[in-house]
């Protein structure tokens, strides 16, 4: 894997991960040579220096055995010479109990053991002459005592003071050997954390210079990057807080249209409720019309009827003025034939003579009268003539005006379908404006909703200008802090 790809993370963690593998290298190393360092330090401590202080302790008590034999002879006093010879046998009885303690601190076949064995036969040695001084010293025989103190006591007190003195030495230079070794050990502990922490951080140098210059050229490209794409959408930013702007403009203008827009809805409503009521009041009217009509139609009928019924009794009476006129020319003949009978009888009276004269006189007055009845006659036929001429014209008048009627009627049919269309289309008209007026009510409760949603927009549109304001803002602090990360780096 290149390293140039790798995540900035993994750069760090790779970088630290070193940086700890170094440490850890380091601190192995030296707890493996502490551990060695110890070991040395607990051998000496532990095993080597009991020995030399089980050797010394060894020495003091055999010259303090040495001592109160010395003193046994030097000494007068009975009791000061037993409180010597308890004394002696106490520095044996040390002597014996310090000697089993080295034999076990020693290992079987260590170097040490062959001194411990000389000692050992040193003690032995020096117990057997120390025993008989000590006898000769109970039973009061100083000569002998001192003799014995002098041939064989002190030349093997000596003796086991070498022994002693040898085994000191060897673990004395055991245990300058062993410091020399815990030294060397340290020193080369100490070099070895020297060299490898100097080691650990050169290369910690290395890679943090490595790392730092890696992480120094992603971030220069990474922030040259975001400088480029923070310049782009600072660019784009100030082209969607213009547009933002004109939104929010524009939204404006459709709220204040949609509030007019409203105003005007509230009044179509209201005329659509007044063109309903009116409807309502046109319908009601035109059905009083046709109730009008209907009831000018059954006027008519009424007339019709009537006017026919005048036609059939001047018919009627022009029938009779007929038969009148009959008469009267029946009148008429009859006065002409009295005439001729007067005539007649008065050209009989006139034959008479005497005594025809007063039938001449009433055939003279029956003449006048049948004269008379003629002229009544004709008279009469003359207003029968004039009745019959007035009921003729009356009967076509009557005619006429029942054409009329009937024509009046069909007009008035005409205008009832007119009134029952003008009915059905105030119907329809009504339907038609409380539609209207529903539709005017819905649309100005959703121009209201709309309205609500337009200044919503109208508030958001603010609000992303707003954010888009604040975010140009960040974007120029981001700038800022690039160009500051440009010079640091």
């Amino acid at each position: 894997m290149n390293f140039n790809t790798m995540k900035m993370s993994t750069r760090i963690t790779l970088g630290f991960a070193i940086m700890l593998l170094m440490t850890a290298a380091i601190g192995a190393v030296s707890l493996i040579s502490l551990n060695d360092l110890k070991g040395s330090l607990v051998n000496i401590s532990e095993d080597q220096v009991p020995r030399i202080v089980f050797a010394a302790e060894l020495e003091t008590s055999v010259l303090q055995s040495a001592r109160h034999t010395r003193n046994m002879l030097i000494l007068s006093d009975s009791d000061a010479i037993n409180e010597e010879l308890k004394s002696l046998d106490t520095q044996i009885q040390r002597r014996s109990e310090m000697l089993k303690s080295l034999d076990v601190e020693l290992e079987a076949n260590s170097p040490d053991r062959v001194l411990f064995k000389s000692i050992v036969d040193a003690s032995n040695a020096y117990l057997e002459p120390e025993a008989t001084y000590a006898k000769q010293i109970r039973a009061k025989d100083f000569v002998k005592a001192k003799k014995t103190l002098l041939d064989d006591t002190r030349p093997r007190q000596l003796v086991y003071i070498k022994s002693i003195e040898k085994f000191f030495q060897f673990e004395k230079e055991a245990i300058s050997q062993a410091v020399k070794a815990s030294v060397d050990t340290h020193t080369a502990v100490h070099h070895l954390i020297i060299i490898v922490s100097v080691s650990a951080a050169l290369i910690g140098l290395l890679t943090a210079f490595v790392l730092i210059r890696s992480v120094a050229r992603s971030m220069g490209i990474g922030i040259a990057a975001a400088a480029t794409s923070s310049s782009q959408i600072a660019a784009t930013i100030i082209e969607h807080e213009r547009t933002a702007s004109q939104q929010a403009a524009m939204t404006n203008e459709i709220t204040t249209t949609l509030e007019q827009l409203a105003v005007s809805s509230r009044q179509s409503t209201e005329q659509s409720g007044s063109a309903a009521e009116m409807a309502k009041n046109a319908s009601t009217m035109t059905k009083d019309g046709n109730d009008a009509v209907r009831q000018v139609v059954e006027a008519m009928n009424g007339l019709k009827l009537k006017v026919s019924a005048i036609a059939e009794q001047i018919l009627s009476l022009s029938e009779q003025t007929g038969q009148i006129g009959s008469i009267t020319e029946l009148l008429k003949d009859l006065s002409n034939q009295i005439n001729m009978l007067a005539l007649n009888a008065a050209v009989e009276a006139a034959r008479a003579g005497e005594h025809g004269k007063g039938f001449s006189v009433v055939a003279t007055e029956v003449r006048k009268l049948s004269v008379e009845s003629k002229k009544s006659a004709e008279q009469a036929k003359a207003i029968v003539a004039g009745i019959q001429k007035a009921s003729d014209t009356t009967i076509m008048r009557t005619e006429e005006g029942s054409r009329n009627i009937e024509a009046v009627m069909s007009i008035v049919m005409q205008v009832n379908d007119l009134f029952e269309s003008i009915s059905n289309i105030s119907n329809l008209v009504f339907q038609s404006s409380q539609q209207s007026a529903l539709n005017a009510r819905q649309q100005t409760v959703a121009i209201a909703e709309v309205v609500s949603a337009a200044n919503t927009m109208n508030a958001g549109a603010r609000e992303t200008a707003l954010g888009l304001s604040q975010t140009k803002m960040a974007i120029e602090n981001l700038e800022a802090t690039n160009q500051q990360l440009k010079k640091i780096i």
